[in-house]
């Protein structure tokens, strides 16, 4: 009886113990009820006698569940249980790997706990000691999210260089993990801190991985995330449009993908407050606040509250908003939120420098002198605290301007000796932050030191050139405060000139100083030259219809020929071969070959009625004059245009693509973009010419539609593709003829190109790779796709006049929806 008793409490105390592992799951999966309904049933059974280590992993699973489902105060009470079951275990207990991971888990919700209630360095500390049990352990994912967790409390303290350092140790571990999404991941906080540091080339090239990498997933969580970056980055540039464009990706993500939208809350409140930021600039109040305003309205319905890192971003766009509400007067909308950063300010210590920034941004647009006297003395008291360089940037400039006013009025000699301090600040808080608008205001601040010293030409000069900037980059508001500055300028001059009639020693302080000089660097060495670019593409607009009269028909039938198919399963060495030119070409042996599976598909094409036909890239070499004189030859028999995929030019070096008609060649559009090739064991870049800057695309007016053509890679750069959607009139029908194995990659981008571009796109592919693909705008999503290593024929039917019809109607509720795009909850 008693060996009965000791087996069925050994199978009872395993049974237990596999509860637990599957609470650890079950937490993975965010059933936090199911973990918390399991564990209170382990807890609670009384014929069940626990060990310390199965009470210690109950509790652990239970803390851990309660945290996901952000129950605080219970979170707190099981930390104190579950420490005096540490306490009661001895020094072998403790170092079972078990509970030294679950004691690490523990330091870790700690920390996480001390982070939202905004105990920030104690949280460091907590963090820490999780890291050094965790590296005991060999725990490397869970080390990862230490860092993560470190990384972007250092973010919110403005300790830049350290959030960084902590995301590059993310970095290594997740290429040790061996799993792409923690590599996106990283990348993605490595990104975000560079754009917080101004280096926006930094931020893009990891950027750009990151996105890879969560793009060939269909990670839509991690799309959110980097497409967040993208904006912002694009923000800082000027380019709005881009930065809009990317914004816009965030919320339709929020808006189409209902079950993960409680994961992206942040990402969608991220998107409004920079939307309505773009706004402001652009000097669209009234849309500025909307978007501000369902920024905060979904914050605090949906994200955590009383979370020091959510409550920071509340807090920057109650800032925005009254930058915002200043520019009308709303003097209601400035009061509210004046009274909501002061809540703020009585949570958290450190708000209290939001509040005080806030208050002296509107006193300084008062008009008295003494509320601006106040606001000099509010900056000069926050001027040391450091939370990101856009914040710091602000503070300097705006104290700079003060401190000039000062000057004007008192003559004291002391303040030249602030504003020299003050001007090297600027100058190396600008290096680090770079953004367009951080250019336009040192020119404006250039200008104004240029009038003291009595040079009215210059600094007038230095005015033209902000204001051209200011509005070649739409913003607006900008424009209307430069040409204000402008307009007073002789004005100014003049009260300048009289000021230095009785202050003579001041003016000779203030000539030696040369005080324009000390923001020249930033201007010349840094900033100009960073955003001295040119634009990536120019659209260009090619009518046939004019050239060959004929009349625009309003249906039309597009196929696909995916052809190209190796016997050895290596196509690039058994078809083509590297020629003199340092380029590829098809071997002379497999010129026949093509020739018979071009004309079959070409004629079985007609004989489906098809009108226009495409190609792969590469696989029709019209080096030979062959291809050319029959593939011309069958398309004025049947009047069908025909695409022959694109090749490689031995004279030009270009890779071009040719569309024939009935009348002949019709127009070339060339590749932007070399691939990387793998050939005879040797992986190298294709070694084509590309124009320079700005590369030209066609959209070519034709019987069919209005045609891009957009060969392989090139569909993958969303700045052509954002060209392609702004373009009037609009594009009917992309033609993406490609040779890739990565067809990831195309599906990914295919699938971005059909939530903005409302237009047919036919991605052709070698058959060797396959998955050559139909994508449509219409709601049918009939797929209609060739497999991989099969040559065969696809098609659609396009009816324009509907495609243009629905197109507007499309068009009129995107309209609607970024006006003020509500959630679909």
């Amino acid at each position: 009886m008693r060996k009965v008793k000791k087996n069925k409490q050994s199978q009872e105390l395993e049974d237990t113990d596999n509860q637990i592992l599957n609470c650890f799951i079950s937490i993975k999966t965010r059933e936090f009820d199911k973990v918390l309904s399991i564990t209170n049933k382990i807890l609670n059974e009384k014929e069940v006698h626990l060990n310390l280590t199965q009470k210690f992993g109950a509790r652990i699973a239970r803390t851990s569940a309660l945290m996901g489902l952000k129950k605080h105060d219970q979170v707190n009470e099981e930390i104190k249980l579950s420490e005096q079951i540490i306490d009661q275990m001895d020094i072998d207990n403790k170092e079972k790997p078990l509970v030294k991971n679950g004691i690490g888990r523990l330091f870790s919700i700690k920390g996480a706990i001390q982070s939202a209630q905004g105990d920030l360095e104690d949280a460091v500390v907590n963090y820490n000691h999780s890291i050094a049990i965790y590296e005991t352990l060999n725990n490397k994912k869970s080390l990862f999210y230490q860092f993560d967790a470190i990384g972007w409390i250092k973010r919110v303290q403005g300790k830049l260089d350290e959030a960084l350092n902590y995301f590059h140790r993310m970095l290594d571990l997740a290429k040790e993990i061996q799993d792409e999404r923690y590599v996106a991941r990283a990348k993605h906080g490595i990104a975000f801190i560079n754009f917080y540091k101004g280096d926006l080339d930094q931020a893009t090239e990891y950027a750009q991985d990151s996105l890879a990498i969560y793009e060939k997933l269909k990670h839509f969580r991690g799309l959110t995330a980097v497409y967040s970056v993208f904006g912002s980055i694009y923000r800082g540039k000027g380019e709005f449009d881009k930065s809009l464009e990317y914004y816009h990706n965030v919320l339709t993500i929020y808006n189409e993908k209902l079950d993960i939208q409680k994961r992206v809350e942040h990402w969608y409140c991220y998107a409004h407050r920079n939307i309505g930021w773009i706004y402001y600039y652009k000097n669209k109040i009234i849309k500025s606040i909307e978007h501000l305003r369902e920024a905060v309205r979904v914050h605090k319905s949906l994200c955590e509250s009383n979370n020091t890192i959510f409550d920071y971003d509340l807090i920057i766009f109650y800032i925005l908003l009254i930058n915002s509400a200043i520019e009308i007067k709303d003097f209601k909308l400035i009061e509210n939120s004046m009274e909501e950063l002061s809540k703020f300010a009585l949570r958290w210590p450190w708000a209290n420098f939001f509040w005080k920034l806030s208050e002296a941004i509107i006193l300084k647009n008062k008009q008295r002198a003494k509320y601006r006297f106040q606001a000099q003395q509010i900056f000069e008291e926050i001027l040391e605290q450091k939370f990101d360089f856009q914040i710091e940037f602000e503070i300097q400039v705006n104290l700079c301007d003060l401190l000039l006013e000062e000057l004007k009025y008192s003559g004291d000699e002391e303040i030249i000796i602030e504003i020299q301090d003050l001007l090297n600040r600027i100058s190396n808080t600008a290096n680090n932050q770079r953004s367009i608008t951080t250019l336009v205001t040192l020119y404006s601040l250039q200008a104004k030191l240029a009038l003291i010293e009595g040079n009215a030409e210059l600094s007038n000069e230095l005015l033209t050139k902000a204001l051209t900037i200011a509005e070649n980059k739409g913003l607006e508001l900008i424009s209307k405060k430069l040409k204000v500055q402008q307009n007073q300028l002789f004005n100014q001059l003049e009260e300048w000139k009289a000021f230095f009639i009785q202050n003579s020693k001041l003016q000779e302080k203030i000539e030696i100083l040369n005080l324009k000089e000390y923001v020249t660097e930033a201007i010349s060495e840094v900033l100009e030259k960073k955003f001295k670019t040119e634009k990536k593409y120019n659209i260009f607009y090619k009518d046939l219809l004019k050239e060959y009269p004929k009349i625009q028909r309003e249906e039309c039938r597009v196929g696909i020929a995916q052809i190209g198919l190796s016997e050895t399963g290596d196509i690039l060495n058994e078809f083509f071969e590297l020629k003199g030119s340092g380029l590829l070409g098809l071997k002379e042996n497999k010129i026949e070959i093509v020739r018979s599976i071009v004309k079959n598909l070409i004629e079985r094409a007609n004989s489906n009625g098809i009108n226009i036909l495409i190609f792969p890239e590469m696989t029709i070499d019209l080096n030979y004059d062959i291809f050319l004189k029959e593939i011309s030859t069958l398309a004025k028999i049947y009047e069908m245009y025909i695409i022959p995929g694109s090749y490689h030019d031995q004279t030009t070096k270009r890779n071009l693509s040719v569309v024939i008609g009935p009348e002949g060649v019709l127009w070339e559009q060339e590749k932007h973009i070399p691939a990387i090739i793998h050939f005879a064991g040797k992986k190298f870049k294709e070694t084509i010419d590309t124009s320079s800057l700005p590369r030209k695309t066609i959209v070519c007016n034709t019987e069919f539609g209005r045609v891009a053509i957009v060969i392989c890679r090139d569909f993958l750069d969303m700045d052509l593709r954002v060209e392609l959607k702004n373009f009037e009139p609009p594009v009917d029908i992309i033609i993406n003829p490609a040779f890739t194995p990565v067809t990831a990659d195309f599906k990914a981008a295919h699938f971005d190109a059909r939530r903005s571009i409302y237009s047919y796109c036919f991605f052709a592919n070698v058959a060797e790779y396959g998955e050559s693909h139909i994508y449509t705008p219409e709601k049918d999503r009939t797929e209609r796709v060739i497999p991989i290593k099969e040559e065969g024929l696809i098609y659609k039917d396009i009816d324009l006049f509907k495609l243009r019809s629905e197109r507007k109607k499309w068009e009129n509720e995107q309209k609607k929806e970024r006006l003020f795009i509500q959630s679909t909850r």
